[in-house]
C-alpha cells in the first residue's frame, strides 16, 4: 500500500484553488469592473467559494487519514491550501494590474464615477469615494501586496481554525464514547 504525503491534500486543494482564483480574478477584472456593486458582489461570492474550498480541504484530509484526524493534521492541510491560494492571489493581482492591464484603475474609476452620478450622489460624496479609490489604487506595490496577502492569510486562518475544530475526530475519543 502506498502512503500519501501529509502535505498532498493541502497541495492539491491549494493549487486547484490557485488556478480557480486566477480565473475568477480575471473574470472579475474583465467583466465586472463596469459596476462597483457587481464587482464587489462577485468578490464576496468568490471569497465565500474559497471558504468552502478550505473547509473541504479539511474534510479531504480527515478522509485521507481514515475518517479520524486531530486538529493539527487538519489545520496543516488547510493552512497549506490557504498560503498557496493567497500567494497566487497576490501574484496575479500584481502582474495583471501592473503589466497586463495597467489602465484598469483608470477605467474602474471612470465607470464608478459615472455610476455614482447615475445613482444621484452629491459631488462631495463622489469626491470622497473617488479619493478612497485613488488611495487604494496607489497602494499597489510588492510590499503592500505582501502585507495584504498576510492580512488575508490571518483572516483565512481564523476560518481554518474554526473548520479544524469542527472537523477533528480523534479515534480514541470516539471509541471511548461508544
Amino acid at each position: 500500500m502506498q502512503t500519501k504525503s501529509k502535505y498532498s491534500v493541502g497541495l492539491q486543494y491549494g493549487f486547484a484553488g490557485a488556478v480557480i482564483y486566477c480565473i475568477l480574478l480575471f473574470i472579475r477584472f474583465k467583466y465586472f469592473a463596469t459596476d462597483p456593486l457587481s464587482y464587489g458582489g462577485f468578490a464576496v461570492t468568490s471569497y465565500l467559494f474559497f471558504l468552502v474550498l478550505f473547509y473541504f480541504t479539511g474534510v479531504a484530509r480527515r478522509k485521507q487519514l481514515g475518517g479520524y484526524a486531530d486538529f493539527k493534521e487538519i489545520f496543516q492541510a488547510i493552512l497549506l491550501a490557504i498560503v498557496i491560494t493567497e500567494l497566487s492571489y497576490a501574484i496575479f493581482n500584481f502582474v495583471y494590474l501592473m503589466y497586463i492591464e495597467p489602465g484598469f484603475f483608470d477605467r474602474f474609476s471612470q465607470t464608478s464615477k459615472s455610476n455614482f452620478k447615475k445613482a444621484g450622489w452629491t459631488d462631495e460624496r463622489i469626491g470622497q469615494q473617488m479619493d478612497k479609490l485613488k488611495d487604494a489604487f496607489t497602494q499597489l506595490s510588492p510590499v503592500n501586496a505582501l502585507k495584504g496577502m498576510g492580512m488575508w492569510i490571518v483572516i483565512d486562518c481564523i476560518f481554518g481554525l474554526i473548520f479544524s475544530t469542527f472537523l477533528k475526530k480523534n479515534k480514541q475519543n470516539f471509541q471511548e464514547k461508544i
